[in-house]
């Protein structure tokens, strides 16, 4: 078994292997099969094709167990099969009382479960077999019922077989007569159908007009040729048979009756090839009468335009070709609400003219309604001489529009250029300079007259010399505003150059009173006895100096500027020469105060070093100590001080100059050493 078979090494496969392979093939193919009892018989040993011996053929069945398997099922019941397969093979031979629904034997409820279905097929094979064979034949065991399948024997089956055929044989001999009593009824309908459509299509015919068209009443006249006489034997027929379909179909020629679907699909196919191109032909018509409306509609607002015109030159034309052409427009306005209202709706209720029918190809939109071209026509040559005889009262505005067209570009350059003005001339409005005011209002009015002579459209001399009049008022009004310009920019550097005038005043006025303060100081601070070159008369000049400029400050609006500037400088001039010379004054009596000061502070020091004064404290006795020792009821007031001097002390104030304030604090509070205000000599003289 492990020998490869025909030395085939490249299969890899043994003789065992390919057995069991062909085993599992047949296997299936047994599995996939119905199993099935074969014998099988040799007819005669010489192997010979149609020749069969009876006692050897006999041997083999009987020797084989086919009779006896046949006797056994003759004894038996060898037919069996499922109550469903039994109630679906054998169902015409049902009752008629089962219950159907829809010609298909169903149960009670369609939703009752698997057992009670097979219960119910159960039934219903028990009352068959039951009304065929009676009680009897189930009491001879001619069939038996199981759980699942009914049994019966063999000729029981091959009856119920046979009671199907026969069933079967009589249910399509039913069909055939009903069949034939139907196609009888059939042929009937088919006649009275073709009657009526023939009646629908001639109606049809007539209602769009097309049914005396020489193609469409031949075909009327031919198919009523082929449906009357059968209209006419079948009433002959029904008269005798008194309405007997069943006797009435069957002598109706039946190859006419089948030829009457063709003729009338026929008739109707020419019949409606006709319809729609006349519909076809109605629709171009509704649309060149629609053109026709439109272009009479635009020829209407051609003629309003012209009348209106010649109504606007009624008082610059002569009344006889007013009337002239106001006439010619009344007459055309006449015939084009008669077109609009009447001609073309007749023209469209008229329907296509001039267009064949039952032709073929594309139908001429041109010759749809040579009527309606007519018409148009003669419209348009009505309004063209209307517009011919207003041609001659518009040449008044047409030199106006051309005057427009040479005129309104100078008009709008002028209007832009004055609107450019409006800035300046506003400023120079706020300056109050009335004669630029007054320029460019003329200017204005130059404008709007020469918008009114634009809107009446009549006068085109006049529109000339309106523009021309508005052009050289905006030329003036151009220079008028520039020489304003010009004034304002000198006006404006003439308030600057006073701002700075008064910006010195304010200057020297601040320097003067400063200066002022400062002589009223020194004449205070001069020392006894010491010479000074600062005067009263001094301040005298400056007060003089100091109304001068008061003086100024109001005069400016009096005068002119060229003579309040040369006033101003010259008083400038003057205070600051005076403040030049206050200065030097001032500084010559500080030098001379100071050396002064420095001389007796000399004397003082020489005579404390030669007879030092001594204190109760002594020498170093603490500044707080001495309050509180020899002047505790001034104790508060007195440590002030000495905080202050303190103070002073931190900040830089120099020995010198706290003694020259302390001596000059005590001659104005107890007064001088001479006048008895305090004993003694005085402290830093």
């Amino acid at each position: 078994l492990e020998a490869r078979e025909g030395g085939d090494a490249d299969k890899g496969e043994t003789v065992g292997e390919k057995f069991k392979d062909q085993l599992e093939a047949l296997a299936t193919t047994l599995e996939e099969g119905q199993t099935t009892f074969v014998r099988c018989i040799k007819s005669n040993p010489e192997m010979r094709p149609g020749y069969v011996k009876r006692k050897e053929v006999l041997e083999q069945l009987v020797h084989g167990g086919v009779v006896a398997a046949l006797e056994m099922r003759q004894r038996g019941l060898p037919d069996r099969m499922d109550y469903g397969e039994f109630c679906g093979v054998y169902e015409m031979l049902e009752p008629a009382s089962t219950h159907r629904r829809n010609g298909v034997v169903m149960c009670d409820e369609d939703s009752e479960s698997s057992r009670q279905r097979k219960k119910h097929f159960k039934v219903r094979c028990e009352k068959m077999l039951t009304n065929l064979f009676g009680e009897q034949g189930k009491l001879n065991a001619e069939f038996a019922f199981g759980h699942s399948k009914v049994f019966m024997k063999s000729h029981v089956n091959a009856l119920l077989r046979a009671a199907v055929g026969l069933r079967r044989t009589n249910l399509a001999k039913l069909v055939q007569r009903r069949w034939r009593v139907h196609f009888g009824n059939e042929r009937i309908r088919k006649i009275d159908e073709a009657r009526e459509m023939l009646e629908e299509v001639k109606v049809l015919a007539k209602e769009h007009g097309v049914a005396e068209l020489r193609g469409v009443r031949q075909a009327l006249e031919g198919a009523s040729g082929k449906i009357q006489p059968l209209v006419d034997t079948l009433q002959a027929l029904r008269k005798e048979h008194d309405h007997d379909t069943k006797k009435i179909g069957p002598k109706l020629p039946s190859d006419k009756v089948a030829a009457l679907h063709r003729v009338v699909e026929e008739l109707c196919a020419a019949v409606d090839k006709v319809v729609q191109r006349r519909a076809e032909a109605q629709q171009l018509l509704s649309a060149r009468l629609q053109r026709s409306m439109l272009g009479v509609v635009k020829l209407l607002e051609r003629v309003d335009l012209l009348a209106g015109q010649c109504r606007e030159l009624a008082d610059v034309v002569e009344k006889e070709e007013l009337d002239k052409c106001m006439n010619g427009c009344s007459d055309a306005k006449a015939f084009l609400e008669r077109l609009q209202s009447k001609d073309l709706l007749e023209l469209k209720s008229a329907g296509p003219v001039g267009v064949d029918f039952e032709a073929e190809g594309k139908i001429d939109e041109d010759r749809i309604s040579p009527q309606a071209t007519a018409l148009m026509e003669q419209a348009h040559e009505i309004v063209a001489r209307a517009e011919q005889i207003g041609d001659k009262l518009l040449r008044v505005k047409r030199q106006f529009q051309q005057a427009v067209q040479e005129e309104q570009g100078k008009q709008e350059a002028a209007r832009e250029a004055l609107q450019k003005l409006q800035e300046k001339a506003q400023k120079c409005i706020e300056e109050g300079m009335e004669d630029i005011v007054a320029l460019v209002a003329t200017a204005w009015e130059r404008q709007q007259e020469a918008e009114d002579v634009l809107l009446a459209a009549k006068d085109a001399y006049g529109y000339r010399s309106a523009v021309t009049a508005f052009v050289a008022a905006v030329a003036a009004a151009k220079d008028g505003v520039e020489r304003g310009d010009e004034e304002l920019q000198r006006r404006a550097a003439e308030n600057e150059k006073r701002r700075e005038l008064q910006s010195q005043l304010d200057d020297v006025q601040g320097k003067l009173e400063q200066k002022k303060k400062a002589i009223h100081e020194a004449l205070e601070m001069r020392m006894e006895g010491a010479e000074s070159a600062t005067t009263p008369e001094m301040s005298k000049n400056m007060d003089a100096l100091l109304n001068d400029i008061l003086t100024l400050r109001g005069g400016h609006e009096r005068e002119t500027f060229e003579v309040w500037q040369a006033k101003v400088e010259a008083c400038v001039k003057d205070a600051q020469l005076t403040i030049q010379t206050v200065g030097a004054t001032i500084d010559k009596d500080s030098k001379a105060r100071k050396q002064a000061f420095q001389d007796r502070l000399n004397v003082l020091e020489r005579r404390t070093s030669v007879t030092p004064q001594k204190t109760t404290g002594g020498p170093d006795l603490n500044p707080l100590d001495l309050i509180r020792d020899k002047y505790a009821a001034h104790e508060a007031e007195l440590q002030t001080i000495l905080k202050a001097m303190e103070k002073l002390h931190e900040d830089g104030l120099s020995n010198n100059d706290m003694r020259l304030c302390v001596n000059n604090f005590m001659r104005s509070t107890w007064g001088p050493a001479s006048s008895g205000g305090y004993p003694g000599r005085r402290l830093f003289d």
